[in-house]
């Protein structure tokens, strides 16, 4: 696959995907000068591959003269098609070179498609890396040398440049297999996750999240990149099968831990707070409750709540 296929992008997302065929591929670069970093090598570190190509292990992908690298699903001589493992969201790659500090980023596919020769294909981009060479400063401890950090347009003296609690190499790179990027995180404003998971019939509605959305990108909150407000990410993740739903969560938090215990993977504990959609709670009417202030999690519970079409439940 040359490059000229890889610049022709027209944007498409998709949801869940057991096997898609489409390219990874990404560019790297030198942190120090910005030019392309020729013969890095980028590693799967955890992903499954499928392909004529995935038979040598570890299935690694060699930078060009350009920077560039590509798991190509389309060859025809050793296709690549990388995918999260079972039960992962996002492909761990290792993007590494002698003489330079290796890079761990978390990917989760984002599909894009461009028609190439009279053919739809599909392909997914890595964000751009900027390698350091060993021993290159680092003056926030960070793990992105401040040649880097320059690149990325973050502070090189604070490892938490816009402040949210979020490191810089958390929302560049990823975290703990979760990959921020993709869902919108930028190191530069402040950014709050939310994964919200939903009872039958309890889903929120679009209108109310993008209200919700609205709001906190509106407050009077400063960051680096000059734009005001927060970027609240909300994951509308699933919802409960009918046998785990309790009608009543009473007591509150040790019935909602065991939906959560369920639902909610523990590698998002560091980036995601969590909110269930749920009935009730205690007995009563309530329209929620937070667990302390501040919080990880909350419910959201409109079930005896009076409505213009009558009561939620």
């Amino acid at each position: 696959m040359n490059e000229a296929f890889i610049m022709k992008r027209v944007f498409l997302l998709f949801g869940a995907v057991s096997l898609l065929q489409a390219c990874t591929y990404g560019v790297v670069n030198n942190a120090t000068t910005g030019s392309a970093l020729n013969a890095a090598t980028v590693t799967v570190l955890n992903g499954q591959c499928s392909g004529s190509g995935c038979s040598v292990t570890p299935v690694q992908e060699v930078t060009t003269s350009s920077g560039l690298y590509v798991f190509d699903a389309y060859s025809t001589t050793a296709s690549k098609i990388i995918l999260p493992s079972s039960g992962e969201e996002a492909i761990t790659l290792m993007v590494s070179k002698s003489g330079y500090q290796p890079r761990i980023v978390y990917h989760k596919p984002k599909y894009e498609t461009i028609n190439y020769n009279g053919e739809t294909r599909y392909y997914t981009q890595v964000p751009t890396v900027y390698l350091c060479p060993l021993g290159s400063l680092d003056s926030d401890g960070d793990s992105i040398c401040n040649d880097a950090e320059a690149r990325y347009g973050t502070n090189a003296y604070n490892s938490d440049t816009d402040g949210d609690r979020l490191s810089d190499a958390a929302e560049l790179f990823g975290w703990s297999g979760v990959d921020l990027a993709t869902f919108g995180a930028n190191p530069k404003h402040k950014d709050v996750f939310i994964e919200i998971d939903y009872y039958p019939g309890l889903k929120p509605q679009s209108a109310a999240i993008d209200k919700v959305v609205q709001a906190f990108a509106d407050a009077p909150v400063n960051n680096p990149d000059g734009v005001s407000g927060i970027n609240l990410i909300i994951d509308l993740n699933q919802q409960i099968a009918a046998a785990d739903v309790d009608n009543d969560l009473n007591p509150a938090w040790t019935d909602f831990d065991v939906i959560k215990n369920k639902y909610y993977h523990p590698r998002r504990t560091a980036v995601f707070h969590y909110a269930l959609f749920a009935n009730r709670y205690n007995g009563g009417s309530s329209s929620g409750l937070s667990r302390g202030i501040p919080a990880h999690d909350f419910i959201v519970s409109l079930g005896n709540w009076s409505t213009p079409g009558g009561p939620c439940s």
